[in-house]
């Protein structure tokens, strides 16, 4: 895997910065309150197309 530093194509960094962002607000989010608007009614994160 490259080192986050490395320059990355446009369309893979912003696909990698909308994984960091999920990660990160998956990490936050462990309380009932969590945001779910990106959870299917099965409650398995998808990521967006």
């Amino acid at each position: 895997m490259p080192d986050c530093t490395e320059p990355v194509a446009p369309e893979e960094s912003v696909a990698v910065q909308r994984l960091r962002k999920l990660n990160a607000e998956r990490r936050r989010s462990s309380k009932p309150h969590a945001p779910k608007a990106a959870l299917p009614a099965g409650g398995e994160p998808v990521p967006e197309a």
